[in-house]
């Protein structure tokens, strides 16, 4: 088999590490063309004021991993895939992979794969990547896709953010099951992403803001033990386990089926997927509308118009400003 390997550099920035283009195929392939080129790993090291400059002047080498010790400004960059192991547990040194491989095969069909393969958010924490930005994330039972990642708080997958009213969240069911917005700004991941991701027990945070001009509360977070979709049945809500510190307004939507408006599955003659302005788990219809229209103030008028409302904390009176979904593991 004729194999060729084409190495691109995987962009790091303070906000975003983005990878494109992966595609599965097998890592023994990887493994079988270190094991005839490259017995032992060899290290150089680097002055670099930054991880961004440690990468590139990994990839400059043609180097297959690194470890940047951001206390000392040093990059160490190896010719093998794994870690030195007097770096590996040395608090502060980071390890990482700068490049990923492209196969061409005989038969003319191309496939890429990175490696190693990071199945969410929390994975790529545990394996040292603490940046906030854009990964690509490889799900077990489906496609790469990217999305948020909020490592400062641990490794959540962000599934849903809003802005400023950029992004128009008054879609389609087709854009819904898809996703849509972007990734940097405001978004919404994708339901059959949701149902990769959330396979495994799994927790969702929801973190809400005002525009600082209520008098009760300014600001609110929601956290969830128990997350997931059940894709046959309209992507009906699991949801379960509350703890926050502004009330809960999403329990009220438990085991409602998705809704958008040009898809009704509430439970009610009352147009709940018309008139909430966004596509959510309505009922008769809501407490939550996180998907509902942005508004450039708080205080509205619910008789006549809609908004992002949270109804257990600011009732629905009030719209906010932003909103996060993210979800994580429950390892």
């Amino acid at each position: 088999m004729h194999v060729e390997m084409l190495i691109i550099l995987i962009l790091f920035s303070v906000c975003r590490i983005t990878v494109a283009d992966l595609m599965e195929t097998k890592v023994k392939v990887l493994k079988e063309y270190y094991d005839q080129s490259v017995a032992v790993s060899v290290s150089t090291n680097h002055f670099a004021d930054s991880m961004l400059a440690c990468v590139r002047l990994c990839r400059m080498d043609e180097e297959w991993s690194f470890n940047y010790d951001a206390d000392n400004k040093v990059c160490y960059c190896h010719t093998g895939l794994e870690p030195r192991s007097d770096h590996h547990t040395t608090p502060g040194v980071v390890f990482g992979y700068p490049l990923y491989v492209k196969e061409t095969r005989d038969n003319g069909k191309s496939h890429t794969r990175s490696y190693p393969r990071y199945f969410d958010c929390l994975d790529l924490y545990e394996h040292g990547f603490r940046m906030d930005g854009v990964y690509e994330i490889n799900p077990p039972d489906g496609i790469p896709f990217k999305a948020w990642c909020d490592q400062e708080n641990g490794g959540w997958t962000v599934i849903q953010r809003r802005v400023n009213g950029l992004v128009n969240f008054n879609r389609s069911w087709s854009d819904y099951v898809n996703g849509f917005g972007i990734l940097t700004h405001e978004y919404w991941l994708g339901m059959e992403k949701i149902v990769l991701l959330t396979k495994h027990s799994s927790s969702l945070k929801i973190d809400m803001y005002t525009f600082g001009d209520v008098a009760s509360q300014n600001e609110a977070f929601a956290l969830y033990d128990t997350f997931s979709l059940i894709p046959a049945e309209n992507f009906r809500l699991v949801v379960d386990g509350f703890h926050g510190d502004c009330g809960d307004s999403l329990s009220y939507h438990n085991r409602a089926q998705f809704s958008t408006y040009d898809r009704d599955n509430d439970n009610t003659t009352t147009a709940c997927n018309v008139n909430g302005g966004g596509g959510w788990w309505y009922v008769s219809c809501y407490w939550s509308n996180l998907n509902g229209p942005y508004r450039q103030y708080s205080l509205i008028n619910y008789s006549v118009e809609r908004g992002i409302s949270w109804y257990s904390c600011w009732t629905h009176d009030i719209s906010l400003r932003n909103v996060v979904m993210k979800v994580k593991r429950n390892h």
